[in-house]
């Protein structure tokens, strides 16, 4: 039996993007998660491919979490829109797919992350 999680009183609710290392995570830690979790998953994410990193953090939890797939993003696409001078010097990470705007996501997600924690811390 995995050893109780420590609980952090100052947690409430979790936002949760992209999670790194999914396929890493104790099933029955993850079990063991009692707060609100917002889970976002980008749909063509080739860095961290959804089957391993958000699907097995999903799948773990005990209950089901405000999840949000991304149709159409990348892994970068949960990064802020990027400056002028960012996008020439790392344009890898500032770069969408062809028809992802990632301001206009970034203006959705920032409004479902208002509201999912309005509803969770009140």
């Amino acid at each position: 039996m995995a050893a109780a999680f420590p609980r952090n009183r100052h947690l409430r609710a979790i936002v949760v993007a992209a999670p790194a290392l999914g396929f890493a995570f104790d099933r029955a830690r993850l079990r063991q998660v009692t707060l609100p979790v917002q889970l976002w998953q980008a749909d063509d994410d080739s860095i961290l491919p959804p089957a391993y990193y958000a699907q097995r953090v999903r799948a773990a939890l005990p209950h089901a979490p405000d999840f949000h797939p991304v149709p159409h993003a990348g892994h970068f696409d949960f990064l802020a829109p990027c400056s002028p001078l960012l996008a020439h010097a790392v344009p890898a990470i500032c770069t969408s797919a062809p028809g992802f705007d990632r301001a206009a996501f970034h203006q959705r997600m920032n409004a479902d992350l208002v509201r999912f924690f309005q509803a969770t811390l009140g």
